[in-house]
Parts: structure tokens; sequence; C-alpha cells
């Protein structure tokens, strides 16, 4: 099955170039540039827009995109069951994470199953929250996982596990002598926080209106890395997950204070998949191990207990 003119769309629709997309390819312009004009004639419609900073799908293009990714898709999983056959776990794994999740989480993860299956292959990309499940309807990537989601009638949650937004601050802060602090005892303090519409910081912006307490950051980021640095160096304390700095706390650079709220509890880590969406057997068996991997750090670290989903939508 020849997935190659499928594979030249989705590149340009995603580098909004054909230039850009023959670079990535290693494939002459021209063959590209004849490939969509081929396309167009055979269809009878304009698939892109041509515009001074590159072209863009227009709605047919868009729809040939959405049956582009499912060959694709369809192909991967055919392989990989092909090859499980024989006995033998092939294939792509593709997952979007939230940056807390691609730092710490993931990378040991993928290690052992790697180690498990060295011929399985991971591609993983990070970005919020909403561009993730909008990656995961489109079949852009096979898995997402992302912090707080909310309902969606496309989308079922796998598995979730509760992972509370908590003070992170350095280690001789003069928090770290309190097990548990309120709001009002962090707004003491400098804070450093994620960026306004951040699911992470949606849940501390409302326990702070809940509590009464307005905090007054001295630095916001959508990146995790600056947060951590200005609390290595000052008095700061961030509002982030536990999970974003596990290689920080273990080493004991960092420490993670509980804080009282009803709200901040509430945040979950969920890892969800396309509702009709059938991953490749690869893709499946690295979704148990995932549930499993974290059913066993959770009740080894926090005593937490992994939810397991009952197909919920998310």
């Amino acid at each position: 099955m020849d997935t190659r003119v499928a594979r030249y769309f989705a590149a340009i629709a995603q580098h909004s170039s054909i230039r850009d997309a023959a670079d990535d390819l290693n494939v002459a312009q021209s063959a590209l540039s004849r490939q969509i004009l081929k396309l167009e004639d055979e269809f009878g419609v304009t698939l892109f827009q041509r515009h001074a900073r590159g072209i863009a799908l227009t709605v047919a293009g868009e729809v040939y995109l959405r049956y582009a990714r499912e060959q694709m898709a369809q192909v991967e999983h055919l392989r990989g069951e092909l090859a499980a056959l024989n006995g033998v776990q092939r294939g792509t794994v593709r997952i979007a994470a939230i940056e807390s999740l691609t730092r710490s989480l993931l990378p040991p993860l993928i290690a052992k199953f790697h180690h498990r299956y060295p011929a399985v292959r991971f591609d993983i990309k990070m970005d919020g929250s909403e561009r993730i499940l909008d990656s995961v309807r489109e079949i852009d990537t096979d898995i997402g996982m992302t912090y707080y989601s909310q309902p969606a009638s496309d989308l079922e949650v796998r598995f979730s596990m509760p992972e509370p937004v908590v003070a992170i601050v350095a280690a001789g802060h003069p928090l770290t002598k309190r097990r548990r602090v309120d709001l009002r005892e962090v707004a003491a303090y400098p804070t450093a926080l994620t960026t306004t519409g951040s699911r992470s910081r949606n849940l501390v912006d409302t326990a702070c209106w809940k509590a009464g307490i307005s905090l007054a950051p001295v630095l916001e980021s959508n990146s995790v890395e600056p947060l951590i640095g200005l609390v290595q160096r000052s008095e700061t304390v961030a509002l982030l997950l536990k999970m974003s700095v596990t290689d920080a706390l273990n080493s004991g650079r960092l420490v993670a204070i509980d804080i009282n709220s009803e709200i901040l509890p509430m945040g979950r880590i969920e890892v969800v998949t396309r509702i009709g969406r059938k991953l490749s057997p690869v893709g499946e068996e690295f979704l148990a191990f995932l549930a499993s991997e974290l059913t066993a750090n959770s009740a080894a670290g926090k005593g937490k207990k992994l939810r397991r989903s009952p197909a919920r939508r998310s």
C-alpha cells in the first residue's frame, strides 16, 4: 500500500510550504508540486491557496488531509499487525504531551519500553493541552497526554491519574518547614506561574479567587524551565505539577509542598485517544505499559491509585 502521496500532502500542510516540505522529505520541489496539481486535477478542487507567505489548506484541502492521515495510520496499523504475526513488535508510537510529562515522565518509560521492544520507534511532540486534543482528533498523533481536559464527544480518556498543583521551592526555603501551606502563605513570597490560559494556571486562578487571594507573579512562562531556574536562585514559589520537576525533587535541589485547597487537587493527567480509532498493536501495547508503570510509580511514590477509566469520553 503506497502512502507516498499522502505523506507528501501531509508534509506540505504541516510546513505550509512546498519548498520546506521538499527539504524535509528529501524530495525535489517540482515532484511535490506535480503531485498536488495532479490531485487537484483528479478531484476538480483546489487543495491549497497560494499567498505571499506560503500556502494554506482550503476547505477541500482540510478534508483531503484527514483522509491522508487516516490512510497513513491504517497502513501503520497493518504493518504492526503483520509484524505481530511473526512475534515482532514493530512500528511507530506517536505521542503529543504537555511539557511537564515530556520532561521527566516519558524519557525513562520510553527507554524501558524500547529495551523490551527495540524495533519500536517513538515520535514525541510537546504542546499545550488544547492543541494536543486537536492533534488526536486530526489523527496527527496516536496518543495524547494532557492535563485536566474537558469532556469531548469524540475523544476517549483511556486512563487518568490525580496530579494536583503544588508549591515548588528551593531547598532551604522557609516554607520547607511546613508539610502543607495555605495560598495566603504562598502569596507572602514572590511567585512564578504558567501563563494565563494553561490548564494548571486555570486551576490556580480559580483556587485564588475562591480563597480571596490575588497573586502578583514575578514571572510567567509557557515553559517550566525558566520557572524552575528562578525558584532555584531565589525565594520564589512556583505553582506547578510535581511531575514536572521529578529529577530536581529526587536530587534534593527542590522541594514540593502540598497546598490546602479544594480546587488544586482536582487536576488530573489524562491519556486520550480518538473515539473509533484503532491503534496499532504496538500503540495498544504501549498504552497498557504506560498504565502499568504509572500505577506502580504512583503506588510506590505517592500512594495514589491510578484510575483506569471505563472508556470515559474526554
